[in-house]
């Protein structure tokens, strides 16, 4: 038993496992193009009055999932708690981005805040 246990583990740490391709490339999912986030960006009603913000469910959705990534990003590069600020505050920046980048899509958005933030991809 031990031994399959270590033959696991070496296969494990030897074996690339990696979420992308040698090239960087990888398959985003759920992330909507530019395009779309800021249509629904420009519908939404983000500013905070006491607890209430107003958006879609769709919209909802991308907030979930830039949520998700930062949570990611924390989890996983050391040498910080958080590296990023408030939600809507980082929700305002991928939106700025992708004025400048209308043909890209949430997650190129993400890789760049993300770079922004830690100095890594």
């Amino acid at each position: 038993m031990k031994r399959i246990i270590l033959a696991a583990l070496i296969v494990c740490v030897v074996s690339p496992a990696w979420g992308d391709t040698a090239a960087g490339v990888y398959a985003a999912k759920l992330s909507p193009e530019c395009s779309t986030f800021l249509s629904d960006y420009a519908m939404a009603e983000l500013s905070q009055r006491g607890s209430k913000i107003t958006y879609s469910n769709h919209f909802g959705d991308n907030i979930g999932w830039i949520a998700g990534y930062m949570t990611r990003v924390n989890f996983s590069v050391r040498g910080k708690e958080n590296y990023f600020r408030d939600l809507l505050e980082e929700v305002a920046w991928v939106a700025s981005w992708c004025r400048d980048n209308p043909s890209l899509d949430l997650s190129d958005a993400m890789r760049a805040i993300t770079k922004a933030r830690t100095g890594r991809h």
